[in-house]
C-alpha cells in the first residue's frame, strides 16, 4: 500500500516539469520499512528497473489488473541521473584548513567535557 503511494507520488513528481517545480508532492519514504530501504532506488540518482508479475488465469484476474496499473504508475517515475564525482586528492590549503577545525573542535569538546563533570 505504501509503496503504490510513493510510486504515485514520484510519478506526479515526474510528470510536473519533469521533476522540477515549487510545489513538489511529498514522497511519503518513512512510512514504511520497504520504502526506506528502496528510498534511493526509487527516487535517487539510480537506475532502476521494476518487473510486474502477470498471470493469465482467470481466478487471478483482480490481482494482475492490480499489477499492471501499479506498473503503469511505476513507468511514468523519471529520475535525473548524474554521475558521482569523487575528488582524487585535497590541495595543501584544505588539509591545513581542516587540520586548523580538527584542533578547535577538540578544544571545544574537552572544554565541554569538563562542565559535564562540574554538573
Amino acid at each position: 500500500f505504501v509503496l503504490g503511494k510513493v510510486v504515485s507520488a514520484l510519478a506526479e513528481k515526474s510528470s510536473r516539469s519533469g521533476g522540477r517545480g515549487k510545489h513538489q508532492p511529498h514522497i511519503p519514504y518513512r512510512d514504511c520499512k520497504l520504502t526506506r530501504i528502496l528510498r534511493d532506488s526509487l527516487g535517487g540518482n539510480c537506475c532502476t528497473v521494476m518487473v510486474a508479475c502477470v498471470s493469465p488465469a482467470d481466478v487471478n484476474l483482480e490481482e494482475s489488473v492490480n499489477t499492471l496499473r501499479y506498473a503503469e504508475r511505476a513507468k511514468a517515475i523519471t529520475n535525473s541521473i548524474k554521475q558521482n564525482v569523487v575528488r582524487k586528492a585535497m590541495t595543501p590549503a584544505e588539509s591545513a584548513a581542516i587540520r586548523r577545525e580538527n584542533i578547535v573542535l577538540r578544544g571545544q569538546i574537552e572544554e565541554l567535557g569538563g562542565r559535564v563533570r562540574i554538573l
